[in-house]
């Protein structure tokens, strides 16, 4: 497990990449974009997981 310390670490690393990232040209639209993508996609999965037919397979010879 990492210390405290290391937590701490490695979020400054990360709010300051954020940081850098952030200047770049056109990058916070894209992260939002692909944000609003992936949402998307999360909400069409549970939909598109219902239409998975599903097989049913019967031993029996009655065709009552």
């Amino acid at each position: 497990m990492a210390s405290s310390s290391t937590k701490k670490s490695l979020k400054l690393d990360y709010q300051n990449i954020m940081k850098k990232a952030k200047k770049q040209p056109g990058l916070t639209e894209v992260m939002k974009v692909y944000g609003q993508y992936n949402q998307l996609v999360t909400q069409s999965q549970a939909y598109l997981g219902q239409l998975q037919s599903t097989e049913i397979f019967s031993d029996s010879t009655s065709t009552t």
